[in-house]
């Protein structure tokens, strides 16, 4: 997907007869990001269309951790079953502004280089964020030239001390034997 659209969930399932679907959200803001009547688009396209408009949508159950959402063209559970696994974008200029210089949204550390902050070497590119995994969101970077294919990084300030998003790199200070494990 282009880099003018950002994900904010997985479609997991569906749910009873009538073609509501499950979706697990990847934003923090998941009440703004699913309401009825927006047109968030989907990936890969169903069918042959990517913007699906959303006629209902509620939390299912009392956190925020899967919702239900209906579709106008989504009348069946066999329709929505297809579209288990497909993820749902929204134009990342409908993000809010960022107060802080400081902050970012996850989805932007995602395709940095990382390079060694003492040596200036290119290390590899991260891939995904995890968070939950401890005190700090886990980097997940593809290493290159290396005997093994990605190294779990702590984004913490000591170990990853400098991102800069306008050139799209991020310089990391790993204790030894991080990147050689």
């Amino acid at each position: 997907i282009q880099a003018s659209y950002v994900e904010v969930g997985r479609v997991t399932g569906a749910h009873g007869v009538r073609g509501e679907l499950r979706v697990e959200p990847s934003t923090d803001q998941p009440a703004k990001r699913f309401k009825a009547g927006s047109k968030p688009c989907w990936r890969p396209s169903w069918p042959d269309v990517g913007v699906l408009k959303m006629r209902a949508v509620r939390p299912l159950g009392k956190g925020e951790e899967a919702w239900l959402v209906a579709l106008d063209e989504v009348g069946s559970r066999t329709q929505a079953e297809q579209l288990r696994g497909h993820l749902l974008y929204v134009a990342a200029s409908d993000r809010e502004a960022l107060r802080d210089p400081d902050e970012f949204y996850v989805t932007d550390i995602i395709g940095c280089s990382v390079l060694d902050q003492a040596s200036g070497r290119l290390v590899g590119q991260v891939v995904d964020v995890f968070s939950g995994m401890g005190t700090h969101d886990t980097l997940r970077a593809d290493i290159m030239n290396s005997r093994i294919r990605y190294c779990m990084i702590p984004f913490a300030k000591a170990i990853c001390p400098v991102l800069d998003l306008k050139s799209r790199t991020l310089e990391v200070a790993p204790p030894e034997g991080l990147l050689d494990m």
